[in-house]
């Protein structure tokens, strides 16, 4: 009897900022979770070219497209989001943008870090003729009207965040029909303390997540 294939999680990011590291242990804990993970930026790398990333987007179950400062700077990371939203739109892929510290607002608005970047990839060619300037922009709008995840929402401590972001795409993946219930992993405010016991209070909830975190996956 031939084993059933594992669910292909594809991670599209700018690669060489902020975002690498906790890419690559966010990669770790999903394959320590049964995955196989495609990291865009590893090819890119390579030199494979960009239909070998297609076809590799074209087989995978879920895409994480993960928003950093610097991410609009490569021209290949922004190709690979439109071809990732052509095949959500086809129903064919699961796609959740994630914004590492970076907002929602400065990707869909092109503000900030983010939106100087995306001046200077246009640059390459000249700013008023590049050819997927439109594309490019248009892309990146459709994908932030997809619910997704905020770094800022998890206090900025990555290994909430990424404890967040496996737990669903497990429970996406293996629950196919379920719903795209985000929210349900996003925490809720916590209410204000005064002084030391709310700095107490984050501290200890960051201690524990991260305690479970280590057992969990067995992360050192």
């Amino acid at each position: 009897m031939a084993m059933e294939a594992r669910p292909q999680v594809f991670i599209n990011h700018g690669g060489n900022d902020l975002s690498d590291y906790f890419v690559r242990e966010l990669a770790t804990a999903l394959r320590d979770q049964g995955f196989n993970v495609f990291i865009g930026s590893d090819e890119r790398g390579a030199r494979r070219g960009i239909k070998y990333i297609f076809r590799a987007i074209e087989s995978s179950d879920v895409a994480l497209v993960i928003f950093s400062d610097m991410y609009a700077a490569s021209e290949w990371c922004l190709h690979e989001a439109v071809r990732i939203y052509d095949r959500h739109r086809e129903g064919k892929l699961v796609l959740v943008p994630i914004y590492y510290r970076v907002s929602k607002e400065d990707v869909n608005m092109f503000q900030g870090r983010f939106g100087e970047c995306f001046v200077k990839t246009l640059k390459t060619r000249g700013i008023n003729g590049h050819p997927f300037a439109d594309i490019w922009k248009t892309n990146v709008n459709l994908i932030c009207t997809e619910p997704g995840f905020t770094s800022k929402d998890f206090c900025n401590i990555d290994v909430i965040f990424m404890v967040a972001m496996v737990h669903w795409v497990k429970r996406r993946l293996r629950s196919r029909n379920l719903p795209s219930d985000i929210d349900m992993f996003i925490p809720k405010q916590l209410e204000a303390q005064e002084g030391f016991g709310k700095e107490l209070l984050y501290v200890s909830i960051a201690a524990l997540l991260a305690l479970l975190f280590h057992n969990f996956f067995g992360f050192h």
